[in-house]
């Protein structure tokens, strides 16, 4: 029978990975740091799918979107979301820190089809490294 305090040693042990996450960034890899601030973003993604849901449209910001800023953080500096052009497509925009260098940006595109809404990582405005970049996000070519 586990004992009242199991429950509170997963929550410690969730708490001490986070707690290590925002105060040694520096341990991590750069691949890492992509992979966490895409983490990040996901909660954007689901959201942006459940309004699309819901209005038949993607949102066109963050506001429309009525979700919380990225809490600053030294892995991402912002995530937005946008509609930008008449294919009535959402792109959520990951900006990375000053570890990424100057070109610092991500692109995730969703769009609606038969059955559901499909992202791609990596298109158009990307301008994160290759090398830095998840399989999924890279440049083909």
């Amino acid at each position: 029978m586990p004992s009242a305090t199991s429950g509170n040693a997963g929550l410690c042990l969730l708490f001490a990975c986070a707690q290590s996450l925002a105060q040694a960034p520096t341990a991590m890899s750069d691949a890492e740091k992509v992979i966490a601030g895409l983490g990040m973003a996901s909660n954007y993604k689901t959201t942006a799918v459940e309004y699309f849901n819901r209005n038949h449209r993607f949102p066109n910001s963050n506001e429309e979107l009525a979700i919380a800023p990225v809490a600053e953080n030294p892995i991402v500096q912002r995530i937005e979301v946008s509609t930008p052009d008449a294919n009535s497509r959402t792109v959520i925009t990951v900006t990375f820190g000053r570890w990424a260098g100057a070109n610092n940006v991500l692109t995730m595109t969703g769009w609606a089809m038969s059955g559901g809404i499909q992202f791609t990582c990596g298109g158009a405005g990307s301008t994160l490294a290759d090398e830095l970049r998840p399989a999924a996000c890279k440049v083909t070519g």
